[in-house]
């Protein structure tokens, strides 16, 4: 099927959504190709107007042969339930031209989120044996940078805290709610994570506060 109309968000009979590139003709047999897919982590709230985009380029033979995209269907291999996926699939690795183009046309549509490259090969090795180091390529956007510029530049704030884990020397912020509406903080919270901050789960005390990490 290259044009499934249905929302990830109101699919909960089949783990993913997918989307083909009728035009597409693969330049070598399977068996010598070292397929990926940049992946794109999205927040619930708006992966299907994410989803969209890249629906609509990937028929438009805009990216690779593919996408696909996680959906509501509960998956127990998800590791935050506040999250999907998206998947854009590239031929082969080794053609670094064409995986930096898709790259470059995935940010052509205005996706600010943090792009993860990885290899089908390697599918399933992080819930084996919890390998992370699985990211062939990683690429951020300018509002990353900005927004990580703009922490570090909180030192007046009292609502954001910079810390030192002095398990592994990583500095990671301390980000509290005050007076904020918790709606806004929320949605302040989600974008760091989208951009590519490594978020860690809200904790009680004090309520509604958050530790960020620049990155995983």
């Amino acid at each position: 099927m290259t044009d499934d109309k249905r929302t990830p968000t109101m699919t909960f009979d089949s783990y993913w959504i997918f989307a083909l590139n009728p035009s597409y003709t693969f330049s070598k047999p399977k068996e010598e190709r070292l397929s990926g897919k940049w992946l794109i982590f999205e927040h619930m709230s708006s992966i299907d107007q994410t989803w969209n985009l890249i629906q609509d380029a990937t028929l438009k033979g805009e990216l690779g042969p593919s996408s696909k995209v996680s959906t509501a269907k509960e998956n127990p291999n998800a590791q935050n339930h506040e999250f999907g996926v998206i998947c854009v699939f590239t031929e082969d690795f080794h053609c670094k031209k064409d995986v930096e183009r898709v790259k470059d046309a995935i940010r052509s549509l205005g996706i600010e989120n943090k792009l993860a490259y990885k290899l089908d090969k390697d599918v399933g090795k992080y819930a084996k044996s919890g390998d992370q180091n699985l990211s062939q390529l990683i690429d951020y956007a300018p509002k990353y940078y900005e927004a990580i510029h703009w922490l570090k530049n909180q030192k007046e704030n009292p609502l954001i805290i910079e810390k030192e884990d002095t398990k592994n020397g990583k500095s990671y912020f301390e980000i509290h709610k005050g007076n904020q509406a918790i709606q806004t903080f929320k949605e302040r919270i989600i974008q760091l994570a989208k951009l590519g901050c490594y978020v860690k789960f809200e904790v009680s005390n004090p309520p509604h506060s958050y530790i960020v990490y620049e990155s995983r």
